[in-house]
């Protein structure tokens, strides 16, 4: 096994950002703590989707905040509508901030759409 994906196991702590569920209007997935001390470092987010109906477009963005009620969007971390065909979507920004969440936009007639998130962060091996 290439050394880069067995770092990943030591190096990456993964977390559920949304579970996989049908949506049918915007969602936020579950705020996760990075810790205080923390408070830096890349953040990855994944966008799986499954079963779309027709027209429906989504959005995907990952927010931060100090304090798990004010959020703002992280840096270069939004996808804007799009039409999803399937293929993950990812995201990859800085945390400055100690938590972390998903935001799902759905649009459409009659918006639908199965979807999940992965969050990741790097550990501290220090």
């Amino acid at each position: 096994m290439p050394a880069v994906l067995q770092d990943a196991t030591t190096s990456v702590r993964f977390h559920k950002g949304l579970s996989p569920a049908a949506i049918t209007t915007d969602t936020n997935g579950t705020s996760i703590d990075f810790g205080a001390s923390d408070t830096d470092g890349p953040t990855l987010g994944v966008l799986l989707t499954g079963t779309v109906a027709s027209g429906t477009q989504v959005a995907f963005a990952l927010e931060e905040s100090d304090d798990e009620s004010t959020w703002e969007t992280m840096q270069d971390a939004e996808i804007d509508l799009f039409t999803p065909d399937g293929l993950p979507r990812t995201l990859l920004s800085t945390r400055t901030k100690r938590y972390v969440r998903c935001a799902i936009s759905i649009d459409g007639t009659s918006p639908s759409a199965a979807v999940s998130v992965l969050l990741a962060e790097s550990r501290k091996l220090f």
